[in-house]
């Protein structure tokens, strides 16, 4: 399916998540489910960075007529598709790569195994560092929109943190200086390195951003200054 549909209830505390209640790839199910204090956070499956969210009748109804829009498009292209045009749509779903490597070159198979090696590690070593249990937690904005939140975002809304800059600053040099501390003795010391150097980003941004907790997709922005 396109989409996926994911219910989700939220705290009456605004410092915690939002709990999720269902998930289907159908809108009609989870539209079912919407009522105060509910929202629907949609997924576009081609594109999964890609979300937005259906928080009332009337955007579900719009999403509904964008999709039966959607369908209809794509059945006047098939409709207008000759034979050997699906015989090359179908040639290239199966084949990706225009310079697919040559299994029977065995200098050329050594290199391409080699660099699938380094890039298998570096990304995992990536997914370590910044992982997907650390993000999409849905919680309601401070007018009442939600958002999906990191888990670093989720904890500095918390009362302990908010207005409180001294504790975020101790926070993230207290994750620098466990990851550099334990360097080679739990996990691989690049990704250990990482990490640290992760929070480090984040304290910088802080700082930079007057000492005022940011969202990570906005870390960039400091970094490149």
């Amino acid at each position: 399916m396109r989409y996926t549909y994911d219910v989700y209830e939220f705290n009456e505390d605004i410092s915690k998540p939002a709990t999720r209640i269902d998930t289907s790839t159908k809108l009609q199910e989870a539209a079912a489910q919407l009522r105060a204090g509910r929202c629907i956070e949609v997924t576009d499956n081609l594109n999964p960075i890609n979300k937005f969210f259906l928080r009332n009748q009337e955007e579900i109804d719009e999403h509904q007529s964008d999709l039966e829009q959607e369908w209809s498009r794509r059945k006047d292209a098939e409709s207008e598709m000759t034979p050997l045009d699906k015989v090359v749509q179908e040639i290239g779903r199966t084949h990706r790569s225009n310079e697919p490597w040559d299994p029977f070159n065995e200098k050329e198979t050594e290199i391409h195994m080699v660099s699938s090696k380094d890039e298998l590690r570096s990304k995992k070593v990536d997914e370590a560092v910044d992982p997907s249990h650390y993000q999409n937690f849905l919680q309601l904005d401070d007018v009442g929109f939600p958002v999906s939140l990191q888990w670093i975002e989720v904890e500095f809304r918390k009362p302990q943190f908010r207005d409180n800059p001294q504790a975020i600053e101790g926070a993230l040099l207290f994750q620098i200086n466990k990851y550099l501390s334990r360097l080679g003795e739990k996990d691989d010391e690049i990704q250990e390195l990482k990490k640290a150097l992760w929070y480090l980003n984040y304290l910088i941004a802080f700082e930079s951003n007057g000492r005022r907790p940011l969202l990570v997709k906005d870390m960039k922005t400091f970094k490149d200054k």
